[in-house]
């Protein structure tokens, strides 16, 4: 798709979606390991303190482009509550701009984290105000001053896929009409949530067309088209690249989607470009240490948005998102652990080491 000129005026990326407040105990790290099989009824297990932060697509990735020295303005919407309080001052602390509308029909999101050390995250999840959201507090002045449009999590937002898209489809309709570049990151969609209830073929092939960077993580995308191999993978089978990543991406193409980046935890990320001209799979940089995943994905999307208005290529930009990625997952929340986008790039350019376990 070519480089984004580096002389344009507006330089504001959007972040659109759910904002949640994040509370994750703290598990010590002396002692015996911890498994799942201690989660039983009647266990007691002694904490070490607990975090909390802004989390969501707004708070996690709006945070970490902050950090990554990226403008960056949210949109979206909380309750009129302690938790939205403490959303804010969060927020305004890390440098984000903040657009978010209150309403008093139920509480703030939230999330309880369970991160266990070695284990991947378990989330306790309330979508509270966010399933009221709505599109049309996306003004045109808001995409008029910006350059780049990110939403995240549409199978979280209830008002955002109940309509079949429409609305989801609109917004990014908008953005195009106005000239930016955008993209779209999903969530994973609980079997038993109205979101499963959705026609996610439907929502997403309206809205695909618009978007430029379709970002959704492995297991998000094929919970929902590709059941069976998403089972598989919760054995413990090996992520492939024949068996896994290449027909979820030729689903994908099929809804509409233009360049595809699919987030793939650990092992690294794999791209595709409009017409499959660019494609190729990126390792995971080496992380320094593993305190927690949660919010890595957000935060390789804020490494790649960061290079593509920056003018990075597709390539290059899936290089920064992996390893911004690797940097949060250092610490407990998405940005801790970050450091800026100059920081990064000469880390990246200074032998970086990187793991490879994808397989064939």
């Amino acid at each position: 798709m070519g480089h984004i000129p580096t002389n344009m005026t507006a330089q504001t990326v959007l972040v659109v979606g759910n904002l949640v407040l994040d509370m994750t105990p703290v598990f010590p790290e002396r002692g015996r390991p911890i498994n799942m099989s201690d989660f039983v009824p009647g266990r007691l297990l002694q904490m070490n303190g607990i975090q909390v932060h802004a989390g969501g697509v707004c708070g996690n990735v709006g945070m970490a482009l902050a950090a990554l020295q990226t403008d960056v303005t949210i949109t979206a919407i909380v309750g009129e509550d302690e938790f939205s309080d403490i959303l804010s001052r969060k927020l305004m602390a890390s440098g984000v701009n903040i657009n978010c509308k209150k309403s008093g029909q139920t509480n703030t999101s939230y999330s309880i984290v369970i991160a266990p050390p070695g284990i991947d995250r378990i989330f306790l999840h309330d979508p509270g105000v966010s399933d009221y959201f709505e599109t049309s507090s996306v003004t045109d002045e808001s995409l008029r001053s910006s350059q780049f449009l990110h939403f995240g999590y549409p199978p979280l937002m209830r008002k955002i896929y109940q309509d079949d898209g429409e609305s989801l489809a609109d917004l990014f309709r908008r953005a195009k009409q106005f000239g930016l570049y955008t993209s779209l990151d999903m969530a994973f969609i609980d079997p038993n949530s109205r979101a499963s209830e959705a026609n996610w073929n439907t929502i997403l092939s309206k809205t695909l067309p618009y978007v430029d960077f379709f970002l959704p993580s492995i297991d998000d995308m094929a919970s929902i088209f590709f059941e069976d191999r998403y089972k598989a993978r919760l054995t413990g089978q090996a992520l492939s690249l024949s068996n896994d990543l290449l027909p979820l991406a030729k689903k994908i193409k099929e809804l509409g989607a233009k360049n595809i980046i699919i987030k793939c935890g650990e092992a690294g990320i794999y791209y595709c470009g409009e017409e499959g001209k660019t494609e190729g799979f990126c390792d995971a940089f080496a992380p320094d240490k593993v305190v927690s995943a949660n919010g890595a994905g957000d935060a390789a999307i804020a490494g790649f948005i960061s290079a593509i208005i920056r003018g990075h290529s597709l390539e290059q930009s899936v290089a920064c998102a992996a390893a911004a990625g690797a940097q949060a997952v250092a610490s407990y929340d998405t940005v801790s652990a970050l450091i800026t986008f100059k920081e990064l790039s000469l880390r990246m350019a200074n032998g970086w080491g990187r793991i490879h376990s994808i397989q064939e």
